[in-house]
């Protein structure tokens, strides 16, 4: 396969899986997601999370800015998502997998565009 077709194809195959999925939908109320994070991925749900699910939302979501703070001394990963019409809402992620934290936000979301 030419070089300009592998790349055309690795293409295609990133925006498909940006494009599909519970995480491409729009949340216009959305305007900030902040993780509190170790500095080594410890579990394969929390990599999924940062590496899947947290791109796909992000594409899905242009107007979102996302920050990645190191954990504190005793603190458990949490995802604080800061929304435009109400107080920010925390996730502790310990015992989630991604498509439960991505459903909680979508959650939260629809309550924030109703408010």
């Amino acid at each position: 396969m030419a070089r300009g077709a592998r790349h055309a194809a690795a293409l295609r195959a990133t925006l498909a899986t940006l494009e599909e999925g519970v995480a491409t939908r729009r949340m216009p109320a959305l305007s900030a997601l902040t993780f509190r994070m170790p500095r080594t991925f410890n579990d394969k749900r929390t990599w999924d999370l940062m590496r899947k699910q947290l791109p796909t939302i992000v594409y899905a979501n242009p107007q979102v800015s996302v920050d990645v703070a190191p954990l504190g001394e005793g603190e458990a990963p949490s995802m604080q998502a800061q929304f435009a019409n109400m107080p920010p809402r925390t996730i502790v992620l310990a015992e989630k997998t991604p498509t439960e934290v991505v459903q909680e936000l979508l959650t939260m979301g629809k309550f924030a565009g109703k408010a």
